[in-house]
């Protein structure tokens, strides 16, 4: 388990096959699907989430910051991208070799890598994630089922 999980939004949406094709609705009914999506995946991984947008077009507008169940979600404010809300959060962390970086923008990884924190690219994450999605259903299945306590099981033979 990580203690940090990063997430550059858009990048992975486009990377996750699940989204990246979708078509129907508008794009803001898509990125909502999406933020539900990797709510439900990123506590697989990591104690803390944040998933980070390119936000605000005007650049005197600041980050925006909402929370969704176990994952905060932070839109960049019109100054800064994604990418420089991330590795402005990796490089201000007193301790980034905590923190795993999702993303496959090459540039962002050297970025936050020579900062200290560990990269991974979005299929990784994806397939780390369903991994650990098998690996939960297959121990649920090995669990005997539970059953109530029968009366002779208080006497013994």
């Amino acid at each position: 388990m990580f203690r940090w999980l990063l997430i550059d939004g858009y990048n992975l949406m486009h990377a996750d096959p699940d989204f990246r094709d979708r078509r129907g609705g508008t794009f803001e009914s898509r990125r909502t699907q999406f933020v539900s999506h990797v709510a439900k995946l990123a506590p697989l991984t990591a104690h803390r989430a944040t998933l980070v947008f390119d936000g605000r077009a005007a650049a005197q507008e600041p980050a925006v910051r909402e929370t969704r169940g176990p994952m905060d979600i932070l839109y960049s404010s019109g100054s800064r991208s994604a990418d420089g809300e991330i590795e402005r959060l990796v490089h201000q962390d007193p301790r980034p070799e905590g923190i795993v970086v999702v993303t496959d923008d090459l540039a962002e990884q050297d970025s936050v890598r020579a900062a200290g924190a560990h990269v991974l690219g979005c299929a990784a994450w994806l397939e780390e994630c369903r991994q650990r999605e098998r690996d939960a259903v297959r121990r649920c299945r090995r669990r005997k089922p539970f059953r109530s306590p029968r009366l002779g099981d208080l006497f013994p033979e």
